[in-house]
């Protein structure tokens, strides 16, 4: 630490010299070398750490732009899940405030085919739920691999 604060002082002392255009004339001493040496080892190492964090960041990205991708995906599949539960509800409201009456065999016919086409649209409703929560989790699985 001591060298350290001789070393800053000695740096002072250069750069006030250099500003005032005055030659230094006082060469270093021993421990004001040792210090800036360290100093100087101390710069490599963080220069070095620098370069290699900067090379991980470098190599993340990829993974950080599939974590975006997921994440939308995500919201996306929130924002169908909701819209799935909001047309449950009308349905539900609509089948409780829907009035008794005799229906005939067209009638039941006609109640069939709807409900065939209900069964059809929320079935490719769950696939496509289903499909995108595979590839989400296809997604976070190669994400995973590729941080090992």
């Amino acid at each position: 630490m001591k060298a350290i604060l001789l070393a800053a002082a000695a740096a002072f002392a250069l750069a006030a010299a250099a500003q005032a255009q005055q030659p230094v004339q006082k060469a270093p001493t021993p421990q004001e070398k040792q210090a800036l040496n360290a100093l100087a080892k101390q710069k490599a190492q963080t220069e070095k750490q620098y370069r290699e964090t900067a090379a991980k960041i470098q190599q993340l990205q990829p993974s950080v732009q599939s974590c975006q991708k997921v994440l939308a995906a995500n919201q996306s599949l929130h924002k169908l899940l909701a819209d799935l539960k909001t047309q449950n509800a009308a349905a539900q409201q609509k089948i409780n405030q829907a009035p008794v009456k005799k229906f005939t065999p067209q009638d039941a016919q006609k109640a069939q085919l709807e409900l065939q086409e209900a069964m059809q649209r929320q079935q490719r409703m769950f696939q496509i739920l289903s499909n995108l929560l595979k590839a989400q989790h296809e997604t976070s699985k190669q994400i995973i691999q590729n941080l090992k």
